[in-house]
């Protein structure tokens, strides 16, 4: 396979964390809240971690991608952005009171991996904040760890000190590929907006031609600079092999609006969602760079959980 060739997958290292948390007011969680965090995260980041300099390399290590050593992969390094995707299909929505539960998973990518205590404590400040200007203060009352097998297994609890962590289970992609069903034909579904530009100017309509690239700089800007793995392929055949996959269906543009008041957040919410359906000789040679994509996401705020997107086998229900 083409992209078995680039990458030795076993290089590539993630853990995959769930913070699970108690609302201290009234709050609504949803895949919507989680998209809009980026600022938030970095504010309770830099109030926890932004100063004197030491715990200013902290914060840096959590947000943004290390140096590259020339002009090229700074190029995909800056593209790769933070090491940290959070999960939205493990918040299901919660209107929540006083005292309600909540789950958030995110996977760690490379150096970061090594940060639990840090994401823990990122997590604990920005509960202190709340999840929106509208409130939604929480509190950290586990953080778990899934194994090679899949199953959780517990880091910290609430009453426990947070300053120094077990290491948690890695899990590399050659491992996680392994159990997933990349057989044609496949649907791919975007289950949250995927804000992709081109050429500065948002996409409202996309096939898999225009879906494939961008999956492939995600891909390869994140396994360059947080797990050392510098892609050395040709990405126009890539791309061109992506182009003679066959498909059926179509992404369009879709609003989302968050339910609550206009005034505490009036940004909406905008990208394409859908479906295709894939099959075809080409798709062997590029699926894998593809189900790695869909731990990652894709296009703007794709680290809080926008452009999430799954792989599904077809089948009659869908």
């Amino acid at each position: 396979m083409v992209i078995r060739e680039l990458y030795d997958w076993r290089q590539a290292c993630f853990v995959r964390l769930r913070l699970r948390c108690r609302l201290l007011e009234p709050a609504r969680i949803d895949p919507a809240v989680l998209m809009r965090l980026r600022r938030r995260l970095r504010q309770a980041g830099q109030q926890r971690f932004g100063a004197p300099a030491a715990t200013a390399e902290r914060f840096a290590a959590l947000f943004e991608a290390p140096a590259a050593l020339n002009p090229a992969e700074q190029r995909r390094a800056y593209r790769a952005g933070a090491p940290f995707v959070l999960q939205p299909r493990a918040t299901p929505p919660l209107s929540g009171a006083a005292g309600a539960i909540f789950d958030s998973e995110v996977l760690l990518w490379g150096q970061a991996a090594l940060r639990l205590a840090d994401w823990l404590a990122l997590w604990q400040q920005l509960g202190q904040q709340g999840l929106s200007l509208a409130g939604g203060r929480f509190e950290p009352v586990c953080l778990d760890a899934a194994d090679a097998s899949g199953h959780f297994v517990p880091l910290w609890q609430l009453g426990a000190s947070s300053a120094v962590l077990p290491p948690a289970p890695q899990c590399d992609l050659a491992w996680w590929l392994a159990l997933q069903s990349l057989d044609a034909p496949l649907l791919l579904r975007l289950e949250t907006p995927a804000r992709l530009l081109s050429r500065g100017r948002p996409l409202f309509r996309a096939d898999f031609s225009q879906f494939f690239p961008f999956v492939l700089r995600r891909v390869s800007a994140l396994l360059a600079a947080h797990c050392g793995l510098p892609f050395t392929g040709d990405a126009a055949r890539l791309c061109q092999l992506a182009g003679q996959v066959t498909q059926t269906g179509c992404l369009r543009w879709h609003d989302w609006r968050l339910l609550a008041p206009a005034a505490a957040d009036p940004q909406p919410l905008g990208g394409l969602l859908g479906q295709l359906k894939l099959d075809g000789p080409q798709l062997r040679e590029v699926i894998e760079v593809v189900a790695v994509g869909s731990l990652l996401n894709l296009g703007k705020n794709a680290a809080c959980g926008a452009g999430a997107y799954r792989l599904l086998p077809v089948t009659a229900s869908n």
